[in-house]
């Protein structure tokens, strides 16, 4: 499948202030810098705006790696809630940072993985965490959502 991308992020102090990630099969280019918002080959771009759990767009990548976490109960609580199919990573995140879907979740992956999309997401109106809720790059879990539904996301990842 062609839907892969580079990932390049500029850190300080541990924390990413610039992130490029570049899909070479679509020529697009995502860029963020720390407070100036996130471009689509020039153009701003934003998450989208789905308030509403129920009526959210969420992908999630790997059943495996929520297997490893004992997170897979937590998985279908999500899928019940709302529209919710699984895929690979970099396409997850080009529709994200779109406004196409409301909400990645990743049950692993490493600083490189993630380090760049988290300012992408940031800048782009968005939030990340890992699992538990915190601002970690190297918890190897990852939550991008809009905002508006991090909560619920979080909540029900752990639950039970």
């Amino acid at each position: 499948l062609p839907q892969w991308c580079v990932l390049i992020a500029v850190m300080e102090n541990n924390k990413p202030i610039v992130g490029v990630c570049y899909y070479p099969h679509q020529d697009e280019l995502f860029s963020a810098k720390k407070g100036k918002g996130t471009y689509c080959n020039g153009k701003k771009t934003k998450v989208s705006s789905t308030k509403n759990f129920n009526e959210a767009y969420i992908n999630y990548y790997n059943l495996k790696h929520f297997a490893r976490l004992n997170k897979v109960q937590n998985l279908i609580d999500i899928c019940k809630q709302t529209n919710t199919s699984m895929s690979y990573a970099s396409f997850c995140m080009n529709y994200f940072l779109k406004g196409k879907i409301d909400a990645y979740v990743c049950a692993h992956g490493l600083l490189w993985d993630f380090a760049a999309l988290a300012i992408l997401t940031e800048e782009a109106g968005g939030k990340f965490t890992d699992f538990s809720g915190k601002d970690s790059l190297t918890s190897e879990t990852a939550v991008f959502s809009n905002g508006l539904i991090h909560n619920q996301v979080i909540n029900i990842l752990n639950s039970k």
